[in-house]
Formats: C-alpha cells, sequence, structure tokens
C-alpha cells in the first residue's frame, strides 16, 4: 500500500466514526436537547412580551402577538426546534392570563 492509500482509508475510518456518533447524539440526547432549549425560550417569553409592550405600547394586539411569534419562531430556528404556532399563542394566552405581581 502507498502512502495515499493509507491516508485515504484513515481519513475515511474517520468521517464513519464522526458519523456514526453524531448518529448515536442525535437519538440519544436529541430529544432531552430539544425539551431544554424550548424551555429556555418558554422562559424569555415574558421578555418577548414585555418588549412588544414597550415598543408598541397599549394597543395594537395584532402586532404585539405578530413580534413576539416572530421572536419565538428566531429563538426556535437559532436552537433548532420546530416552531408551532399554535402552541406559542396558547403559551402567550397563559402567560397573559395570569395575574402578574407587581415590581415594587
Amino acid at each position: 500500500m502507498e502512502l495515499n492509500e493509507i491516508l485515504l482509508i484513515i481519513s475515511a475510518s474517520v468521517a464513519v466514526v464522526g458519523l456514526i456518533y453524531s448518529f448515536y447524539e442525535t437519538i440519544t440526547k436529541g430529544p432531552k436537547k430539544k425539551r431544554i432549549e424550548l424551555a429556555k425560550i418558554l422562559q424569555a417569553l415574558p421578555s418577548y412580551i414585555k418588549e412588544a409592550e414597550t415598543i408598541f405600547g397599549a394597543k395594537t394586539g395584532v402586532a404585539k402577538l405578530a413580534y413576539v411569534l416572530n421572536k419565538i419562531n428566531i429563538a426556535c430556528i437559532k436552537a433548532n426546534v420546530d416552531f408551532d404556532e399554535d402552541q406559542w399563542k396558547v403559551e402567550i394566552e397563559d402567560i397573559l392570563s395570569t395575574p402578574q405581581k407587581k415590581e415594587d
């Protein structure tokens, strides 16, 4: 065997091992990582709503909703998780219907 053939076999082996490892990671840790990313986005949701309130004021509920959904969609894309608009609307409504503590 020549040196080029040996290097080709080694590089192909490394690529195959990397592919198997990434496949294993996706299968075993993918769902858990997605749940963690979704929890982070859900945790940021009140700040998105507050930001929309600051930008758009007390009126224009449609614009505020669109703004918040866009922020969530961007966060989902960055986190590589699916964006379900209807489910996020439910989450937004839950937050808005929950009485908030007054800040002193």
